[in-house]
């Protein structure tokens, strides 16, 4: 019995152009009625694109589809199911760690309502920092660009990040470097490059708050005087830089507020 390309195309869940695709490929081989041009599709047209659509979902491309369907090469077939295994574990892992640290991010956003600009003392997580900008001038020249698209590349695991003067802090004045952030365990994880001028932040006793700044506002004396007060209330004194990851932002047409995890080094 032969069917229409419509019947098809609904029998397999495929579009009408997805069809003509295997077709142009010669996976599949209609009749076509010389009369009025309609073509036919036979009983082994429905087996082959039952075929091509498993090896579609396992992800391979059309040339590689192609490639499987018209080889009588076991061993080629073979290699090939290892080739695309590899690429499926990859992924897994890929996604795996994707999740990882998504599930962070969700939990530092959850804890908005009940710890915003409350402070604690903790250790700051180890992580590694690319400098790009400093006070809203770029500061990549050479080979740094290069670096920077590497870091680029891995987003979301690289975060804005800024860092901060603490001297000039202490002082009532605004200073700031913006940089790419990226935890230790995923730098590594996911092969960051992490020669110089990467610079790597160890982990370190420090005091952690959550924040946020609007617009264009980088006044870091008025946002990080509740901080500096819960130093001196505590006999704590800055031992480093402060710096931030950015984990949410929103509002882009409104105010463009900036959520930050916030981490001043601290001695006792």
């Amino acid at each position: 019995m032969l069917y229409k390309i419509g019947d098809m195309a609904k029998l397999l869940g495929l579009s009408q152009e997805a069809l003509r695709k295997f077709e142009r490929r010669g996976l599949i081989t209609p009749v076509k009625d010389e009369e009025n041009g309609y073509r036919y599709y036979g009983t082994l047209d429905i087996t082959s694109l039952i075929r091509c659509r498993s090896y579609h979902r396992y992800g391979f491309s059309m040339n590689e589809i192609a490639g499987l369907m018209n080889t009588r090469d076991l061993d080629f077939i073979i290699d090939k199911y290892k080739e695309r295994e590899d690429s499926l574990r990859e992924r897994i892992r890929m996604d795996s760690l994707m999740l990882r640290y998504l599930e962070d991010i969700r939990r530092t956003t959850e804890s908005i309502q009940n710890n915003y600009q409350k402070c604690s003392q903790t250790v700051c997580p180890p992580y590694y920092s690319l400098e790009y900008m400093q006070n809203d001038v770029l500061t990549l020249s050479g080979k740094v660009w290069d670096y920077f698209s590497n870091w680029m590349e891995r987003v979301p695991f690289s975060a804005l990040s800024i860092r901060w003067n603490k001297d000039l802090i202490l002082q009532g004045q605004t200073d700031f470097i913006a940089s790419l952030c990226v935890p230790e365990e995923y730098a590594h994880e996911l092969a960051y490059y992490l020669g110089p001028p990467v610079v790597y932040f160890p982990a370190r006793p420090c005091v952690y708050t959550l924040s946020s700044e609007d617009q264009n506002r980088f006044d870091a004396p008025q946002s990080f005087e509740f901080i500096l007060d819960y130093c001196r209330e505590r006999g704590l004194t800055p031992a480093d830089d402060p710096y931030c990851r950015t984990f949410l932002s929103y509002d882009k047409g409104g105010n463009y507020t900036r959520f930050r995890q916030i981490w001043l080094p601290v001695t006792s």
